[in-house]
């Protein structure tokens, strides 16, 4: 699990997602560089008032390419819209859950129902520590 100081390579592209999962079978393969030469299993990514939606809508077709499962928090619409590599995208809303096994494949151990409301008022350190223990 990396923070928003974990950088990808995704499709020749260099994201910076603020939150991103790579499994332990492949974390232990993870360079120590500022940009990781492979894309994360998932990509948490929050809209901000100054992104470009045309940006964003290329950075999710680069993940999706790549094979990245894709959460987009837009905190101001207080919805996720999760993108799955082959699947239609669903968007949860405030007091919703997100399931690793709804979500795809990339999460297959998280259980764990996390409800929205809960994902707005976590820090990135407070996210992967739930992520983590779940």
């Amino acid at each position: 699990m990396t923070g928003a100081d974990g950088g990808y390579m995704v499709v020749g592209e260099r994201y910076l997602p603020e939150v991103a999962f790579v499994p332990r079978t492949r974390h232990a393969h993870l360079p120590d560089l500022l940009y990781c030469p492979f894309p994360p299993d998932l990509a948490v990514e929050v809209l901000s008032p100054s992104d470009d939606p045309r940006d964003i809508r290329l950075k999710i077709a680069n993940y999706l390419t790549a094979g990245v499962m894709v959460w987009v928090v837009d905190p101001e619409q207080k919805r996720v819209e999760v993108y799955v590599p082959g699947h239609t995208a669903k968007t949860v809303y405030l007091d919703g859950s997100l399931e690793g096994e709804q979500c795809g494949p990339a999460l297959p151990w998280l259980s764990k129902t996390f409800s929205q409301s809960e994902f707005y008022l976590k820090t990135v350190d407070e996210m992967q520590t739930l992520c983590y223990t779940a």
